[in-house]
């Protein structure tokens, strides 16, 4: 009882008390010691990186992603070959579903949610994984019907 009612004393005249403050320094600390190791773990991968290059890649010599900002703007170097693919394989499956969907529909379910239950329920894997979503059947639906 004691111990509880001292805490209570401290943390009234206080806003988190003592031990509150204790903890917001060392947590302030903390943080300090952690951008510190940052600044010289990087520090060391820039002197790394000018003497044997990036990722096995000599010719490049800093950091960061090698197409440089044309990757985050989007315009990404030799990717579209690999969306037309995706797309292609992503058409191809739509195809070899139109039929399961066209039954599912006939039985009187027509909600993507319920069409992801029932895909489900007959044991068809989804295109990223084990179950179905209403987002993938949306997607499938659209598939079938260009």
């Amino acid at each position: 009882m004691r111990l509880i009612s001292a805490s209570l004393r401290v943390a009234r005249g206080h806003a988190f008390g003592c031990f509150g403050s204790r903890l917001i320094s060392a947590s302030a600390s903390r943080s300090g010691l952690i951008g510190e190791r940052t600044k010289n773990a990087l520090a060391a991968a820039k002197k790394r990186i000018v003497r044997t290059g990036q990722r096995g890649r000599p010719d490049i010599k800093r950091l960061g992603n090698p197409n440089g900002a044309r990757a985050l703007k989007g315009k990404q170097v030799g990717n579209a070959e690999a969306v037309a693919k995706l797309k292609a394989t992503a058409t191809q499956r739509a195809g070899d579903l139109k039929a399961i969907v066209d039954d599912i529909r006939r039985s009187g379910i027509t909600s993507v949610r319920g069409i992801a239950e029932e895909l489900h329920v007959r044991g068809i894997r989804a295109p990223r994984g084990d179950t179905w979503h209403p987002t993938a059947v949306s997607r499938l639906l659209s598939r079938l019907s260009s």
